[in-house]
């Protein structure tokens, strides 16, 4: 029974572990393989909310968990990541930096708090650090305008906070 209980938060610490490790990597120049930990992150997160409903396992305490762990790892790792890629060449890549990563955390602040858990207000934290992933693929393999980076970074910022965005929850 304890092992059943855990296996959704073991899921949600992988999640977060692969985050981490995308960070590393970041700060070690192996962009490619902080890419492919985001994206598996991305895989992991995407089951670890659906294993623990199955399981009838779900609590307060995983959806706190499973928040932090996407700050961290859809959030704050892809957003270095592009940073360390391009972004740092222009004097305000870290304020674009600071405003996704804060764009994130109010995201998932506002859906924690949401009584709709069935509706996501704003594009989920996920999917935004899943495209920052497959945007640092395409800054590693081709040559790709910094303002173009710029602003697809602030317009899924924006996609996250913004209200006017409703995506079902499946």
């Amino acid at each position: 029974m304890i092992i059943r209980s855990n296996i959704a938060n073991v899921m949600t610490f992988l999640n977060l572990s692969l985050g981490c490790l995308a960070i590393f990597h970041t700060f070690n120049g192996q962009y490619f393989i902080a890419t492919i930990s985001i994206v598996v992150a991305t895989i992991i997160d995407r089951f670890d909310g659906k294993v623990a409903r199955k399981l009838v396992t779900s609590s307060k305490f995983g959806e706190e968990l499973d928040s932090l762990a996407d700050l961290v790892s859809f959030g704050v790792s892809p957003a270095f990541l592009i940073w360390s890629l391009i972004l740092i060449e222009i004097k305000f890549g870290i304020i674009l930096v600071i405003i996704y990563i804060s764009a994130g955390a109010l995201r998932l602040a506002r859906f924690n708090c949401s009584e709709d858990k069935g509706v996501f207000q704003g594009v989920p934290i996920t999917i935004a650090g899943l495209f920052m992933a497959i945007l640092s693929l395409i800054i590693i393999n081709y040559r790709i305008n910094i303002v173009v980076v710029a602003i697809f970074m602030a317009i899924l910022s924006y996609c996250m906070v913004s209200t006017k965005i409703r995506i079902i929850k499946k």
